[in-house]
């Protein structure tokens, strides 16, 4: 999966932003536990402005961090309705917020209209033009999501389970995959983005802390 060329920092680890974007997209309420994987992974697409989950992270080789995905608004951009996706990230290193105007969730890495970015206390800053249009190379046109979503297909429904995080206890779908992006996933239509808890030994773990759909943005724009 392709990420936005920025988020290419040691103290990010890119992995651990991965991990979010393999299936964080929201999932409709049904009867998941009688589906395949394909079926499940076709509903990723009901979201709410306001929506917000918030994991604890680890990476292979890096300390454990947390990672807050959140959709914190609307605009119209060319009488087309975008949101405002927001990722905000805590390491050693200190936090950092990047915030996105994308035509949809999941969305296309060449579609990308606008981008922020906090590193620590400085004031946020817009992405100008250039640097933009390098990461829309960087993300290579795709769907942001698309191999994720992919994998996510690929995965055997191992069934209903009870699962524990921090956030609490949930009844969930188990997905599992053993082919080139191995990982066991455990999803619910009831929280926001629909992961409760991944498990990659190549991606690291993610686990739910938190969840809503009150969700503020961190970075406050200028006109």
């Amino acid at each position: 999966m392709n990420l936005p060329f920025f988020l290419f920092v040691p103290e990010v680890r890119v992995r651990a932003v991965s991990l979010a974007m393999v299936g964080v997209l929201g999932f409709a309420p049904s009867s998941l536990a009688a589906q395949d994987a394909s079926q499940i992974c076709a509903e990723l697409a009901e979201y709410t402005i306001g929506q917000w989950a918030e994991y604890r992270v680890t990476a292979p080789g890096m300390e454990p961090g947390t990672l807050r995905l959140a959709l914190v608004g609307e605009e119209e951009v060319d009488g087309t309705n975008h949101l405002w996706y927001e990722m905000q990230m805590g390491s050693q290193m200190g936090p950092m917020v990047i915030q996105l105007l994308v035509p949809g969730y999941p969305y296309d890495g060449g579609e990308v209209k606008r981008a922020f970015l906090q590193m620590g206390p400085a004031p946020a800053a817009e992405l100008p033009p250039e640097t933009l249009a390098m990461m829309r190379q960087q993300a290579g046109g795709g769907n942001m999501s698309g191999g994720a979503i992919e994998d996510c297909e690929r995965a055997e429904n191992v069934g209903d389970e009870e699962v524990s995080v921090p956030a609490g206890s949930f009844d969930s779908v188990h997905l599992r995959t053993t082919e080139d992006a191995v990982y066991d996933m455990w999803v619910s239509p009831k929280v926001p983005f629909g992961v409760i808890k991944f498990v990659s030994p190549d991606r690291g773990d993610m686990v739910l802390t938190g969840s809503g759909l009150d969700a503020e943005p961190a970075i406050v724009r200028g006109m």
